[in-house]
Order: structure tokens, then C-alpha cells, then sequence
């Protein structure tokens, strides 16, 4: 006979009915001739906990961040690029004698930004001077040493004309191109001495913004390949047969194939709501948080469910809504596109690998946000029954993070167990049965 499994407290309120087209039943789970009586639970009752990470791990990201804004939620937010610049192999000028210096260039692809895109910034350049650290580990919280020098001259980065995945090209400090153009040959034609003797890597960051207008600033996020983002010297040559300077350009890789990564900074969060949320027992259970970049995540658990009665799962989903009053003016803080939920230990980090996988979701993908319900729908249905089944031993629940926590700077505000609007708050469905004895 089929059952129905109340989650949560005595005090929960829950609604039951039998439901015969409760969607997908999990036929991997039930063999059809099981599906008759089936009994549907709803309610909203659930262990929802942000846990905040302090830094992640950005070398080599898919995108580079670089900017300011801030967000009134939480908190003012700052990123800065550091990226190598590579030449080519055997990088030879020629005689000095027989050169002339045109132009140093640095070209970025903008190719999105999250907050106000409309508000212009003023972009700072910096050579690195600290040593570029061999590893491929780097956190969002390192800092490496470099010049104050801007060799931008404070050049205004102004979006609002044009769409986000633009070109920008910024002409930097003269002297700069010139110490690469009339360089020592031999330590220009070989890449491990430039970088460490000529051109230790870049830094790109702007200016704290001003509030000229509501939530202001934005991240900017920068994907590099071999002709979109390029450190180009403008130079010309000799010919001895025609007499004459040539114009050319040398292109220098910036972000394709060389080691780089961003540093994420939070300050002036004291009052915000993330920070009231975190510190305050009367808050904490009102909202959750999730965010890349600065990561959050939030730690889902099913305290009241019990695991050790055989039940069979057909349907099993849970929902989270967000707080539509968070998005900020216009929408300007969209949610994150993509999540994952990833099996947690008993002290909310991610689960090591011990043969169900990382994932907890029944979809091999990560799991789109559901801009019409304004929630994310997780479906867990083999999740729950190797819970019910007693295939996870000890489970400490899961973890709802961004799935591209290391490459943008995107949040969300999760309605909490006991949001002020009970119907926004989250819920477990689940479409269960008792196992014939």
C-alpha cells in the first residue's frame, strides 16, 4: 500500500492527496505495476544554513573579473585581474638603430557585467612586481605585489553606449612599450626571462564608484582568446630595399594560454541583509544565500525524515524559491543561470567521491533557473530512495552552489524556512510508497 511521508515538525502544516499524474514517476525506481495508489506529500518544512566560504581557488578561470559595484544586500563588492603576458617564441626586434617606437596598446573583450553596466569606471593598469607563484592554486583573497603607476593614464571604461561583449582598447604609458621594443634581444627571445626580468604580468582594476545613481558599479567579466584580448606594441622598422620605416604589430597573449586569476573583495556589509542573516538567530532562518565569486552556498538537510523505514520514492523534488523583492531595480541581480547540488559531509563541504557521485540531482546537467516560478526545482528522486534504501549511510544532506563559482560574481536571495511569506517559502515534494512486505 502506498504512503505519504510528512516532513518536518508536529507543528508543520501539510497537505496530502492522492495524485495519480504527480509527473515523472521515477521508473527506474517503481516497475509499473506498482504505480496505482500513490500518495503525494507537500510542505515546507526543511534545515536550510548559508555557509560562507572565505576564498576559491580562480587561477585559470574561464573568465577574468575586474571592477566595482555596490549592492545594497551585500555589500560593497571589488575585483582585480592579475594575468602574465606571454610574447611569442624567439621574440627578435632587430637593431635598435633601425627602430621607432609607435604605441603600446592593451586590447580587452568586455564580454559581460553584472550590476550597473551604465555607469562608467575608470580603469587602472599596473605592471606586477611580486613573483607569479609556481602553482596552479591561487585564491581570491592573494594578492600579489604591484607598481602604483596607472599606465592607463585613468581611462574611463563607458559601456553605456554600446552593448556588453564589446572591444576596449586602452593606449598605456609609453615608456613601457619602449622598454619591451629596445630590450636586451636575447632576454626578450626567451619567454621564462621576460616574464620574470621585463614584463612580470598585468593588474586590472577600477576606481571604488561613486553614488551618483542607485546601486552603482559593476563587475566586468573578460574572456580572452588570440585576436580578442592582446597586449599590442605599434612599432616601425627599417627596410634597406625600399629605404623606408614599415609599420608593424606585435601581439603579446594575455589571457588565452597564460597563467592568471581574479581577486574578490567584500567590505562595507556591516547592516546588510547577508550579514544581519548570518549573525542574527532571529534572521538566519528568514533567507539563504547563494553566490559565485564571494561563495556562499547554501547546506540543505532533511533532519526530520525517517530513513530506516523501506520506502519506495517516485517523485521527489525540491523547490527553492528566491525573494523577487532582492533583484535589485530593473532586475540588475539576476540569479545565477546554473546550479549544482552537490552531496555535503557532516561539516558542509562538498562530499569526496565515494561511488554515488558528487550530485545529488537525478539531471546530469546542471539545473537552470526557473525565471517563470522565480525558484530553482531540483529533482532528487534517486537521491532520496538511496536514502530511503539505505544505499548512503550517514548522509549530512547537500550543498546548493553556482556552477560557475570561479568565473562570475553572481547572487541570489533563497526565501528561508521561515520566510514572512509562508507561500514563497522552500519545500520538499515527495510522491512516495510503502515496500510491499
Amino acid at each position: 500500500m502506498w504512503l505519504s511521508i510528512l516532513i518536518g515538525v508536529a507543528a508543520t502544516t501539510f497537505l496530502v492527496s492522492c495524485d495519480t499524474s504527480a509527473g515523472s514517476l521515477g521508473s527506474d525506481v517503481l516497475p509499473a505495476d506498482d504505480l496505482v495508489g500513490l500518495a503525494y506529500s507537500d510542505t515546507f518544512s526543511l534545515s536550510l544554513q548559508t555557509v560562507r566560504v572565505d576564498s576559491i581557488n580562480t587561477y585559470n578561470a574561464s573568465r577574468q573579473l575586474f571592477g566595482n559595484y555596490v549592492d545594497p544586500l551585500f555589500g560593497t563588492i571589488t575585483a582585480k585581474t592579475f594575468t602574465q603576458v606571454f610574447p611569442r617564441s624567439g621574440l627578435n626586434f632587430g637593431k635598435a638603430s633601425e627602430l621607432i617606437f609607435d604605441s603600446l596598446v592593451l586590447k580587452l573583450r568586455i564580454e559581460s557585467a553584472y550590476g550597473r553596466v551604465d555607469q562608467p569606471q575608470t580603469l587602472r593598469v599596473h605592471t606586477i612586481t611580486g613573483d607569479w607563484p609556481d602553482t596552479t592554486i591561487l585564491y581570491s583573497s592573494s594578492e600579489l605585489g604591484y607598481d602604483p603607476k596607472d599606465l592607463a593614464k585613468g581611462k574611463v571604461l563607458d559601456l553605456s553606449t554600446s552593448t556588453v561583449n564589446s572591444i576596449v582598447r586602452l593606449r598605456l604609458d609609453d615608456q613601457l612599450g619602449k622598454d619591451i621594443l629596445f630590450g636586451d634581444s636575447a632576454t626578450l627571445a626567451d619567454r621564462n626571462l621576460f616574464i620574470t626580468q621585463v614584463l612580470k604580468g598585468i593588474v586590472l582594476e577600477t576606481d571604488p564608484v561613486p553614488f551618483l545613481s542607485r546601486e552603482p558599479g559593476a563587475i566586468f567579466s573578460m574572456v580572452g582568446n588570440l585576436s580578442d584580448s592582446l597586449l599590442i606594441l605599434y612599432y616601425q622598422k627599417f627596410d634597406a630595399a625600399t629605404q623606408t620605416y614599415l609599420r608593424f604589430r606585435e601581439p603579446f597573449l594575455l589571457t588565452s594560454s597564460t597563467p592568471r586569476y581574479h581577486t574578490l573583495s567584500r567590505r562595507s556589509f556591516e547592516g546588510t541583509l547577508i550579514n544581519q542573516a548570518i549573525s542574527s538567530p532571529d534572521t538566519s532562518t528568514q533567507y539563504e544565500f547563494i553566490s559565485s565569486g564571494l561563495l556562499t552556498k547554501t547546506w540543505v538537510q532533511f533532519p526530520t525524515l525517517n530513513f530506516d523505514e523501506p520506502t519506495l520514492v517516485a517523485k521527489a523534488e525540491l523547490i527553492l524559491p528566491i525573494d523577487p523583492s532582492t533583484m535589485g531595480s530593473n532586475d540588475r541581480y539576476f540569479p545565477p543561470f546554473e546550479i549544482l547540488a552537490l552531496r555535503a559531509d557532516e561539516t558542509g563541504t562538498e562530499l569526496l567521491e565515494d561511488g554515488f557521485g558528487l550530485s545529488v540531482s537525478s539531471s546530469s546537467t546542471a539545473l537552470t533557473y526557473d525565471s517563470d516560478r522565480q525558484a530553482y526545482v531540483i529533482p532528487i528522486t534517486g537521491y532520496m530512495q538511496r536514502l530511503f534504501n539505505g544505499s548512503i549511510v550517514g548522509d549530512n544532506g547537500f550543498l546548493v552552489v553556482p556552477s560557475d563559482a570561479r568565473s562570475s560574481i553572481r547572487r541570489v536571495v533563497l526565501c528561508g524556512t521561515h520566510h514572512p511569506n509562508p507561500d514563497l517559502r522552500p519545500r520538499l515534494e515527495l510522491t512516495t510508497g510503502s515496500v510491499p512486505r
